[in-house]
């Protein structure tokens, strides 16, 4: 199965490098698109794996999670825009000029490993995240094209410094959807996560932790466990669901609930990415937070 991932991702490189070499000169704009019923980052490293294979050959690029939605778009503006993308991070170019442009690509569904790497078979007949050089590019590319903004960066350094998370663990505990969904790396137990995390405590000197979690109930047995070494945010977590809480049907009773769960979990990641090490299953969220840390911790433990 591993080698089989491995040559379909080489395979869709190659079909979306051929595209774009022969339409270069036919397109003034690349759109890149919202995915619906897809987690905040799914749609993120497929937007900006996408910006990146448009910038690669040429393109003027827009992130446009306005005409094309996401799970986390609000009926009425956001800081002043409707496009969700921008509910976080600033771009380059405006929405506006998606009704300026007269030719317009809109990008394939198909994701792009070759620019950013899913976390699961990246190389030949092996799993994890994308190696440190790569992770460097697409931490450098982010950074100066689709930067998070500045008022929630700072936000997001202040509660960094607050909980002092340069001295604690960062751990990421997948649940809901992850333990039933095809294509997903199915989470450890959480018996041999929580001896995971106690190991590396004692191996790496720390006596706490970060916790990152979308079920109420591994917040819970953490905190049961390892008492007041769990630090973590009050955040929307499911209550023993088996889907993604962005899938949720179920009516919420908080203003602006999409916008507010995208927030949550960015903050999360950006969060885990300030602590020194972090124990972690494959998923998006641990993902995103190698690449906002520069991999730049001490230690990176994969529990699955």
């Amino acid at each position: 199965m591993k080698i089989k991932a491995y040559f379909w991702r080489k395979v869709v490189c190659l079909i979306l490098k051929s595209r774009l070499r022969k339409r270069i000169n036919n397109y003034d704009l690349y759109l890149i698109k919202g995915v619906p019923k897809t987690g905040f980052f799914s749609n993120y490293f497929y937007a900006v794996g996408h910006a990146r294979l448009a910038s690669k050959y040429g393109y003027k690029y827009v992130i446009d999670w306005q005409n094309y939605t996401t799970p986390y778009n609000e009926k009425n503006p956001i800081n002043g825009t409707m496009n969700c993308f921008e509910y976080y991070f600033d771009q380059n170019t405006s929405i506006r000029e998606v009704d300026l442009a007269k030719n317009i690509y809109v990008s394939e569904d198909k994701y792009p490993y070759c620019t950013v790497p899913h976390y699961g078979v990246n190389n030949f007949a092996t799993e994890g995240f994308p190696n440190k050089k790569l992770v460097k590019k697409i931490n450098a590319f982010t950074s100066k094209n689709c930067p998070l903004k500045s008022g929630l960066r700072n936000e997001f350094e202040r509660l960094a410094f607050e909980m002092n998370l340069r001295n604690c663990l960062g751990v990421h505990i997948r649940g809901t959807d992850m333990n039933c969904t095809l294509g997903h790396n199915k989470p450890a137990s959480l018996n041999k996560t929580v001896n995971m995390i106690k190991r590396t405590l004692s191996k790496t000197g720390l006596n706490q932790i970060f916790l990152c979690t979308d079920e109420e109930k591994i917040k819970n047995q953490l905190i049961e466990t390892l008492g007041d070494k769990v630090k973590c945010l009050e955040v929307y977590r499911s209550n023993g669901g088996n889907e993604g809480i962005h899938l949720e049907n179920c009516v919420k009773n908080r203003e602006s609930h999409n916008y507010l769960l995208g927030l949550e979990v960015l903050r999360d990641a950006y969060l885990l990415s300030k602590c020194s090490s972090l124990v972690c299953g494959k998923s998006n969220v641990a993902y995103s937070a190698i690449v906002f840390n520069n991999n730049c911790y001490n230690k990176i433990v994969l529990t699955n």
